[in-house]
This record gives C-alpha cells, structure tokens and sequence, in this order.
C-alpha cells in the first residue's frame, strides 16, 4: 500500500537561533566506533559500538553500558528505542539485510519485494519506519505494529528515507530532490509532506522527532561542514558538539534530550547526549533546593569511589565517570520468532 500524500515542500523564512546545550560523550571503552541511535523518555539510549571489527547493540543510561543480547551482528548503524524499551534495528541476511523488532520476542521483516530493508525509528505502539532498497531505487516505507507496510515516497524524489516516527504518527526523514540536486529532510503529517530546510543550506536531513514536534537533524553549510540543529516551534538552532569536526543530531525525547554522534579524534565516531540548560527561573530554584540539601548533609562522610575515564582515554571534557555493574535491565528473549513479510 502506498500513502497517498498531498505535498507541500514550501519553506517559510525561519529564525535561527544559538540554543544553549550542555553536552556528554557516550563512547565504549576500546570502540573506535559508538553511535547513539536514539533516546526514550526514561533517557536510555540505544548504542551500536565496533570494536575489533565486530558490531554490536548496547543501551546506556547513565553512564552505564548493558548489552543487548542479539543471536547475530548488527552491521548497519540504524534503529531505534521506544519508551517501553523495545528496539528496532536492522540484521544481515543472503539478499542484503532485514530490519527486527526486539522485545519480549524477536520478529525479523522484510518489505515485500526488497534487497535490502533497514529499520531506523519506532514508536510506543511498535509501528516501524526505515528504506527499503528495490531494484531501482530506494523507497521509505512504514509498517505498522500489525505487520502491514505502506510505501512512503515523496513525488519527484530520487529517494525516500523514512527515519523517525512519533507517537502521533509523525514521521521525518530525507529525500533527494531531483530538481536541486540535493537532499532534503521531510515532515510527513496527517498524509502532508512538508520541506525541513535549515534556512541559507542546501542540504539538510531530518533523523527524529518527539511527541512536542520537535525535530532533529543535520545540515552541511557553504563549506560542507557538518552540523546538528533542532527544529522547535519553528525556529531552528544549531548543535554542534565542542571541538568536533561534524555533529549529526540523531534522536530527541520529550524532555528535549538530544542525542547521537560527532567526529572523534584520530578519525572515530563517538556518541554524545546533549542535554537544553534550563531557563534562569528554573536555576534559581535548583540553586535554592541544592543550598537546602547541602546543608542537611554538610555532617554526612561521603564515601570515596574509584573512577575511571567514561571513553576509553578520551573523555568528552575532562569529566570522570564512575564505573559500576550494569543495573537490572529490560529482559529480552528469542522465544518468538516471527519473520514477517505482509503486504
């Protein structure tokens, strides 16, 4: 089935603003590679680290790193977490590759008549989006949390990607548009397309939104460098992690919590999580609480911990994090499997 779409792919001037962000590195100890691929509201966020050649899924919350047990290798850095903790993403298979849904089972899919399907976003209600790679050209699709897919295809593009959905429904994702010759990110609402453009660029992919309609994304400007930006009640502000030759802003929750992955040194990719600076108003009030709770613990012996670098030798900004036994996570099983390919 194939979304039947009236397009609107008209930009209105926008203003763009500098948004305050405080940021943190996710990186595994001896990955040269950790990718955030998205963010729930509980602020767990689904990581696909390569280290010694082999890929694979970690959820980090905290500083902590729990793996996610999988029976094969992740090879495409893609997918998603919802809010209850299920995980999409995408596996190898003899004709390129399918995408999977992890939760207290494991369904593997594939759209009908594809090479190639790579999951890249899911909701609460476990309705999938990714590309699928066709003998011609690559397409978007959505599949639904029954197992049905819908082909999602902007008009006149050279391509669909369809990378994140919220629970309303709400789906972005990147076209290539044929007339320019660049490609650009897409807001799929109520079966309208809408244009995300950061104003004065030519390029510019949208990767996620939250249930406020917030976006998230990368642009290249007129050097083709590479920055991050969130699209928030209309007004667009740049991300870009500190020091770093590039910044692809990934994932978004509803608190605002922005993550996904910058140019590291010598060449790597690490992951990072940023989080907004809260208003004056709300400083003063945190600064009133923490006066309160110092005082009641001013006579109280903190214990000493051993710390250790969160990154492997490369801490984000010199910051030190506690290293400590994976909490009780999420269970994951392989009891159901289901290699889905409705139509």
């Amino acid at each position: 089935m194939k979304l039947a779409c009236l397009v609107v792919l008209a930009a209105a001037p926008l203003v763009v603003e500098a948004n305050p962000y405080t940021y943190e590195t996710i990186a595994f100890p001896g990955s040269i590679q950790t990718r955030a691929l998205g963010i729930n509201s509980s602020g767990t966020v689904l990581v696909q680290v390569l280290v010694q050649g082999v890929s694979s899924l970690y959820v980090w919350n905290d500083g902590v790193f729990t793996v996610v047990p999988l029976p094969f290798e992740v090879n495409f850095p893609s997918g998603g977490i919802n809010d209850s903790g299920a995980i999409t993403s995408n596996m190898s298979t003899q004709s390129g590759g399918a995408g999977f849904i992890l939760n207290s089972g494991l369904t593997v899919f594939q759209v009908p008549g594809s090479l190639r399907t790579d999951a890249l976003g899911i909701n609460d209600s476990e309705s999938v989006v990714g590309w699928s790679m066709g003998p011609s050209r690559s397409q978007g699709y959505f599949r639904s949390s029954t197992g049905i897919f819908s082909t999602i295809d902007v008009p006149n593009s050279t391509f669909t990607e369809a990378d994140g959905i919220n629970n309303t429904g709400d789906i972005v994702g990147v076209y290539g548009d044929l007339a320019a010759g660049h490609s650009h990110g897409f807001l799929l609402r109520h079966g309208v397309f809408s244009d995300v453009l950061y104003p004065q660029t030519l390029t510019t992919e949208a990767h996620g939104i939250n249930d406020l309609g917030d976006i998230v994304g990368d642009y290249a400007d007129a050097q083709s460098g590479i920055h991050g930006f969130v699209l928030s009640g209309g007004v667009y502000s740049t991300l870009d992690f500190p020091g770093a030759p590039y910044t692809v802003a990934v994932g978004i929750n509803d608190s605002r919590s922005i993550v996904g992955l910058y140019g590291g040194p010598g060449g790597g990719i690490l992951g990072f999580i940023a989080s907004p600076v809260p208003e004056p108003s709300i400083l003063s009030l945190l600064a009133g609480g923490l006066i309160g709770l110092a005082v009641a613990l001013r006579r109280k012996l903190v214990p000493v911990r051993r710390l250790t670098s969160a990154s492997a030798g490369q801490p984000t900004n010199g910051s030190l994090r506690e290293t400590r036994p994976s909490p009780p996570g999420r269970e994951y099983a392989f009891a159901a499997v289901d290699s889905s390919h409705s139509t």
